[in-house]
């Protein structure tokens, strides 16, 4: 289906699928795979805008089914782009996705130590701007809940949900790296928060701060370096944030 934000596609997509989820036994298996499905990209890939869940990709769900029982016997889900800008800083009254504060409220004790050294959301760059933080968090908790358990129900490993939580973590580790102006070029601001991306991706910080640090230029006779200012490396950082966050969700699609 399709309209315009706030006109209710992804409610009647879930509302089509938990009909069909509905019924007994074997039937309705695959739907509720599908639904799954469903609901982790709507996870990843949904946040508040004007409308309080709007999908911030396209997806088309395909069901087939047996004309004889009525069951559905495979299904398929196509996505487009996401708009991986959303991960970054938004208007005071839109979040970014539902994941990350979804994380922050939902998370054990023993799991946010790991993955988010103890911090809560109102501490990440990327997610403090919004304004009802507190007043969501008894939901988002309940919504992690939900999460895990249609990552469960979609077919994803333990291993992969804590690897895909990981991930989602270490961008939002990207989000509070900071820089300041060097002697001759940008320099870490606080290295600890870099130290806690190297750690979550398994990257060097070497090759991090190189691709904060300097922006290569390539023409048709030569390719050379330049050195980013501080604003330069802040975008750096935004781009790559979205990128990793990009590649996960591709992940979660495939």
């Amino acid at each position: 289906c399709t309209g315009e934000t706030g006109s209710g596609k992804t409610f009647a997509v879930r509302s089509a699928l938990r009909f069909f989820a509905s019924r007994e036994e074997t039937a309705g298996r695959v739907e509720r795979r599908v639904q799954c499905s469903v609901e982790v990209l709507d996870a990843f890939g949904n946040a508040r805008t004007t409308h309080p869940d709007s999908s911030r990709y396209g997806k088309y769900v395909k069901l087939w089914f047996d004309h004889a029982s009525g069951d559905a016997v495979a299904g398929a889900l196509v996505t487009t782009q996401l708009e991986r800008r959303r991960v970054c800083p938004q208007t005071r009254d839109e979040r970014s996705f539902h994941i990350f504060y979804r994380m922050c409220a939902g998370l054990d004790r023993d799991e946010a130590r790991e993955l988010l050294h103890g911090a809560i959301a109102r501490d990440f760059a990327y997610l403090s701007s919004y304004i009802g933080i507190e007043d969501d968090a008894r939901e988002d908790e309940e919504g992690y809940k939900n999460t895990i358990a249609s990552m469960d129900g979609a077919g994803i490993s333990r291993e992969e949900q804590r690897k895909a939580l990981g991930i989602c973590a270490a961008v939002l580790a990207i989000g509070n790296v900071d820089f300041t102006k060097g002697p001759s070029n940008v320099e870490f601001e606080n290295r600890h928060e870099v130290d806690k991306v190297s750690r979550l991706l398994g990257v060097d910080v070497a090759p991090l701060f190189r691709g904060f640090a300097y922006r290569t230029i390539r023409t048709r006779a030569e390719t050379s370096e330049v050195a980013n200012s501080v604003d330069e490396a802040r975008e750096a950082r935004d781009v790559l944030a979205g990128l990793v966050y990009q590649q996960l969700f591709q992940w979660l699609v495939d």
